[in-house]
């Protein structure tokens, strides 16, 4: 994914959702699994108020996250479908 979203503190696995590996779900490619390993600790912490944005492209992605319109930003729309998919796994 190239992004100027910085990548995560620590890598994203989403284990207690996920206990098999967002790779391993079902719901996400390679490269989108890839990408959420390495960006949704940050994706996570935007979405949550975790933490700042520091860039524009953050801010873009807490903004359009937050909107009602559809999605631009490739990083908004990978992270809506975590979202869809985490609700919809078995145990939730």
């Amino acid at each position: 994914m190239e992004t100027a979203i910085r990548k995560g503190k620590t890598p994203f696995h989403a284990n207690h959702i996920f206990p098999f590996g967002l790779s391993q779900s079902g719901y996400f490619s390679s490269s989108e699994s890839e990408a959420l390993v390495a960006y949704g600790d940050t994706l996570y912490g935007l979405q949550n108020g975790l933490i700042s944005p520091e860039n524009a492209e953050e801010a873009m992605f807490v903004m359009e996250l937050n909107s009602d319109e559809t999605a631009t930003l490739y990083a908004v729309k990978l992270w809506q479908k975590f979202l869809f998919a985490m609700t919809t796994s078995n145990g939730f």
